[in-house]
């Protein structure tokens, strides 16, 4: 059996890792398109590119640190076992999750904020959420559902930010 508690920086987690790529691809674009005198050079825009993979690393890094502070006063709220897992009262075996569907959440300036959370379905019924999903705990779960389908809920918020940064670097780029 394994334990795991909640991990209150997920969503904050990946509120920032939804920028990073578009980040990581727009300073490049941009470099390209500006004047002669201000353009990168090749090297130059190649080596941008670890550093944004460096730069995601960092703040995975940093979440999780900051999660060890809450970490002690947290109780453990699911429990995997070898053939379900169950969270409360709820359990639910493997085999019968059909689809999972992870939900990063949002993080907003004015009113409440969204929790990043896991929905497991078994056929069209949501059998148990799971918010503030541990990272580990999310990754045993995907393993050991083999028959589930995974689905990213807000996989448009994360393309149009990507394209509003790509368009942002590009204009900036021409602007000079």
């Amino acid at each position: 059996m394994k334990k795991f508690r909640p991990n209150k920086m997920t969503t904050f987690l990946f509120a920032m890792l939804e920028m990073m790529p578009a980040i990581g691809i727009g300073i490049p674009v941009m470099g390209f398109f500006m004047g002669e005198e201000y353009r990168f050079s090749a090297r130059e825009i190649f080596g941008i590119i670890p550093v944004f993979f460096l730069l995601c690393a960092l703040i995975l890094v940093f979440c999780c640190l900051l999660n060890l502070v809450t970490y002690p006063f947290t109780k453990h709220t699911v429990f995997l076992f070898d053939d379900s897992f169950s969270r409360g009262e709820t359990t639910v075996r493997y085999d019968d999750v059909t689809k999972i569907e992870f939900d990063s959440g949002a993080v907003r300036r004015f009113g409440s904020n969204d929790p990043c959370c896991l929905d497991c379905y078994a056929g069209d019924e949501l059998r148990i959420s799971i918010e503030h999903p541990s990272l580990l705990m999310c990754f045993y779960l995907f393993r050991n559902c083999k028959n589930a389908k995974f689905r990213y809920k807000r996989m448009k918020r994360f393309l149009s930010l990507s394209g509003f940064f790509l368009l942002l670097c590009v204009a900036l780029g021409l602007l000079g």
